[in-house]
């Protein structure tokens, strides 16, 4: 019953997003730790501890936003990551090794 009232909530959040196509699952994890968390792919996970303690829907669907965001942007990131890795690579290339000083006794 709290899984579909969190699915329902987070489906209705998620179709205003950047991506509202992606086939977004919202679940609820019996854990008391107060946490929510993304693997990507429109898959959140919501502990119960975090909806316990949660004053109104509206803080619920603010920590909900929080990880749609994180699907919304998770392509960018990976796309920034990969060129961040690549222009270190051509950086290590280019770069010369240098010996560090060394202190002699």
């Amino acid at each position: 019953m709290v899984t579909n009232y969190v699915d329902r909530l987070g489906k209705k959040i998620a179709k205003s997003s950047k991506r509202p196509n992606l086939p977004y699952q919202f679940r609820v994890v019996d854990s008391h730790v107060i946490n929510a968390f993304t693997v990507g792919g429109g898959r959140v996970y919501v502990n119960l501890g975090l909806i316990e303690q949660a004053d109104s829907e509206s803080e619920l669907a603010g920590v909900l936003a929080h990880e749609i965001g994180h699907n919304v942007f998770q392509p960018i990131f990976k796309l920034w990551i990969l060129k961040a890795l690549s222009i270190r690579r051509h950086c290590a290339i280019f770069v010369p090794f240098q010996k560090q000083n060394t202190i002699k006794k």
